[in-house]
């Protein structure tokens, strides 16, 4: 069970993409327009709440690893250091990300339509 999810993509921005780029400032939409082009690495990232202190002696950490490309401690920040649960930002490796985007397509291959994941 989870509190919130919170789901990030600057591609939902691009035109013709899915109703969750409506209400999106105009200068965001003119400034991905003008990177719509570009190569763009797929990373998935998540930010995880736990209860008790995570036993490592590290703030962050890159990894040698298939899935898991960086972990960095968001409670170890300035400001964020009274945070009441000790929080985790993971970011997977672009070769991870790849494969599940394909694995799991975000837009249906007849019609183009969303798919929520």
């Amino acid at each position: 069970e989870f509190d919130a999810v919170v789901v990030t993509d600057a591609s939902a921005a691009q035109e013709s993409w899915h109703r969750a780029s409506a209400g999106l400032p105009e200068a965001f939409l003119a400034m991905s327009k003008r990177v719509r082009d570009r190569v763009r690495v797929a990373m998935f990232t998540a930010i995880v709440a736990f209860e008790e202190r995570v036993p490592v002696p590290y703030d962050a950490s890159s990894f040698q690893d298939s899935t898991l490309w960086f972990a960095a401690k968001t409670n170890s920040k300035p400001g964020f250091e009274a945070l009441e649960k000790e929080c985790w930002t993971l970011v997977s490796t672009p070769a991870w990300a790849a494969a599940e985007v394909e694995r799991v397509p975000m837009r249906d291959p007849a019609s183009g339509a969303f798919i929520p994941q």
